[in-house]
């Protein structure tokens, strides 16, 4: 066989080979030597590596594998952690000395080999022989029998069949069904369109449509006779209402009956087409019948099952048989089958089991474990916000969640699901208060042209997209903090602009040549909706979520920033300082900055001149302040809206000055690093058991700071201290009361 040879391979976070030193290191570029070596250094032995020099003379990592081959590379857990999000490149050939008559396909994929991502697929044929020449030939026989259209339309006119207003599905798969297809799959592609067919209700849509067609376009049901017959009437699929309008169809065009049969006195091609397409029609509407029987069998058992799992465990004979009852009584009122099942399904979603959680509590007054129903739904709505999924629920069946390691395993396996991206959030958009910012925007945007509900929408999805980043690699909570790279799409990009905005623009051009884009209603691609990951947020002044448009502009006001709330919000909310409520009757600050005959730094100092102010506003006010460098909407500025130079410098609450966004994230990290370790670690216990965080749960408040500052703040440490804690998996019984006061 043929000799392919398998150049440079690597594992990156781009969808490219890196061009310089500066994206290997933000592409974080591994070659499949390095990854083995650390993890898996016996495949490595095994795998033969060799190495030799490119075409600028620096060495590479080549392997060579004579075809056929197979080639599978097992990494441990640990590794596929530190690769989560890459991708594994590589470039491959064939040898010069290969034979000239063959072909060889080319498949990778990443992932187990029932769920592969990134699959791609790549055909390598000889420069020359026989071969090549008859991959041409095949290619170009296909092509002509193949062409792109089948069918042409004049132009002028257009498709104008009889049924040229009727909606419908036109077949036109002819050649595939008689030059390509199998018997087997010409059943399967049969199977569809009857799929399609049902779904759709093809016959009976071409039956009313027929009559629709034949009352406003022609004269034949221009007729007294015909009076009775609308298409929009229900009974127009039954058999005696489809016969007397056959009868009365064959009348109106002249064509004799034998008596008050359908039998004609003289057969014609005429008679032969009415006849015909009224038995297709009888026809169409008896498949329809027997497959809504068996639809309807079907629709009943998955709404069953689906019922379980909206109610997180089997339901009982009394509910089942309520539901039931509610379904035979829509059946009974005339509603479809379709109609019926959404009304059960409504039904289902409005019960008090579905939109609550509440858990079956066992009787006594000490500690007693949740069961395994209630251990899945409490673990799957924490990380999920959703539904357990079936492998969880069959651990639960089994009774396998009451053992720690079991839960905790889960709890891994979930973590590397998509559907994380629920509590990355949930989670830090109630904690950081912006989960309601589409609804509770605080901008008025009448102030600033372009803020439009895509950039609002955008704004919101860049935390998300960054915490769910964090969770999948499964990086330190601090990353949060002092991270610096981000998530862009077209319209934030262009709202960061500068540096951030033409990095964006280089990642998007090279997606743009390396494959297709999302297109808008124009056709042109649509950047909106297409993500990148963008380093330099320190060089642009920002950093982590604090320097992100939705905590900037979530704490702003109106048309001006508001140093008080952003500085409030950062030691309140992130760092957990308390204070009490202001005093009655403070005087408001301008609306506007150009309403302002003052700076608001200068308005500021003014603000807090009063001693019982300042005893609280000294905590945050220059916090607030360093973030001067950014407007209302999170656009970097040097200058305010009525035209004065901004100052973003601060002094610190330790007597420091802070200049910027970048400066006060390290303050921070060296100042009060254990602050936000210490809330986030409550918010993320009192998000996790859904209530709020009491004195008894302090050791293991302290427990999960200790487990984190030993395993680098990795996100997945929380994760386990908590679903193993007595707290996630315990509750208090039926009888239990508090101790009372003396």
């Amino acid at each position: 066989g043929a000799t392919l040879t398998i150049e440079e391979p690597i594992f990156t976070q781009a969808d490219h080979y890196p061009r310089n030193d500066e994206e290997r290191e933000n592409h974080k570029v591994r070659t499949l030597r390095q990854v083995l070596q650390q993890y898996a250094p016996e495949q490595l032995e095994s795998l033969s590596l060799a190495t030799r020099p490119d075409q600028d003379g620096n060495p590479i990592d080549v392997l060579s594998l004579a075809t056929p081959a197979r080639l599978e590379i097992e990494l441990p857990a640990e590794a596929r952690r530190e690769l989560a999000g890459s991708r594994f490149l590589f470039r491959c050939r064939l040898e010069d000395d290969s034979p000239q008559d063959g072909l060889v396909w080319v498949r990778s994929g990443q992932g187990v080999e029932n769920e592969q991502r990134d699959v791609t697929t790549t055909l390598l044929v000889p420069n020359s022989g026989a071969a090549r020449e008859a991959l041409i030939h095949d290619a170009s026989q296909f092509c002509r029998v193949f062409p792109s259209r089948f069918y042409y339309v004049n132009d002028q006119r257009g498709l104008a069949a009889g049924f040229h207003l009727v909606e419908g599905f036109f077949r036109d798969d002819q050649p595939l069904v008689e030059k390509v297809l199998s018997p087997e799959e010409r059943d399967e592609l049969d199977r569809l369109w009857q799929e399609l067919d049902f779904v759709t209700q093809g016959t009976e849509t071409l039956l009313r449509g027929f009559v629709w067609f034949e009352r406003s376009e022609r004269e034949v049901l221009h007729d007294s006779r015909f009076d009775w017959l609308r298409s929009e009437d229900p009974r127009l699929v039954e058999n005696d209402y489809l016969t007397r309008f056959e009868k009365l169809y064959l009348d109106r065009l002249g064509v004799a009956r034998v008596g008050d049969t359908l039998e004609p006195e003289t057969p014609s091609d005429q008679y032969t087409m009415i006849h015909g397409f009224f038995e297709d029609i009888r026809a169409g509407l008896s498949r329809h019948d027997a497959l809504l029987v068996e639809a309807e069998a079907a629709g009943l058992r998955d709404l069953w099952e689906l019922t379980n799992r909206a109610y997180r465990r089997p339901l009982t004979d009394a509910e089942q048989a309520s539901y039931q009852g509610l379904y035979d009584e829509l059946r009974g009122e005339g509603q479809s089958v379709e109609g019926a099942l959404r009304g059960v399904l409504t039904a289902v979603l409005m019960s008090p089991e579905f939109c609550y959680r509440r858990y079956d509590v066992a009787a006594g007054d000490g500690l007693v474990p949740l069961n395994d129903r209630d251990l899945a739904g409490r673990l799957s709505y924490f990380l999920w916000s959703s539904l357990p999924d079936d492998e969880l629920l069959a651990a639960a069946e089994r009774g396998e969640l009451q053992n720690p390691d079991e839960l905790a395993a889960h709890t891994k396996r979930m973590l590397g699901d998509e559907r994380v991206e629920a509590f990355a959030r949930e989670f830090l958009g109630q904690w950081l208060r912006y989960r309601d910012y589409l609804d509770k925007d605080p901008i008025d945007a009448a102030g600033f042209p372009g803020y439009d509900d895509v950039l609002r929408e955008s704004i919101l999805a860049e935390p998300v997209l960054l915490a769910s980043e964090v969770l999948r690699r499964d990086q330190s909570i601090l990353s949060l903090l002092d991270s610096d790279e981000t998530f862009l799409n077209g319209p934030l990009a262009r709202h960061y602009g500068g540096e951030l905005e033409r990095r964006y623009r280089v990642a998007f051009d090279e997606r743009r040549r390396e494959g297709a884009l999302p297109l808008n209603e124009r056709g042109e691609p649509d950047d909106a909706r297409v993500w990148l990951r963008v380093t330099g947020l320190r060089e642009a002044g920002r950093g982590g979520l604090l320097g992100m448009a939705i905590i900037l502009t979530k704490n702003s006001a109106g048309q001006r920033t508001s140093p008080v709330k952003r500085g409030f919000w950062m030691v309140h909310h992130l760092l957990g300082q308390h204070f009490p409520p202001p005093p009655a009757q403070v005087p408001e600050l301008p609306a506007t900055e150009t309403g302002a005959t003052q700076t608001i730094r200068q308005l500021l100092a003014a603000h807090v001149a009063d001693a019982q102010c300042a005893m609280c506003h000294k905590h945050f006010d220059g916090l607030g302040l360093a973030m001067e460098g950014f407007d209302a909407i999170g656009r970097a500025r040097t200058h305010d809206s009525a035209g004065r130079l901004v100052d973003a410098t601060a002094e610190l609450p330790n007597g420091e000055i802070a200049r910027g966004i970048p400066e006060l994230i390290q303050y921070i990290e060296q100042e009060r690093e254990p602050e936000f370790v210490q809330t986030f670690c409550r918010k993320f216990l009192g998000y996790a058991l859904g209530r709020s965080v009491t004195l008894s749960d302090q050791p293991l408040l302290d427990e999960m700071a200790t487990e984190l500052r030993a395993h680098d703040y990795r996100f997945s440490t929380l994760f386990e201290v908590v679903v193993r804690s007595p707290q996630f998996r315990l509750q208090r019984g039926r009888d239990f009361e508090a101790p009372r006061g003396p």
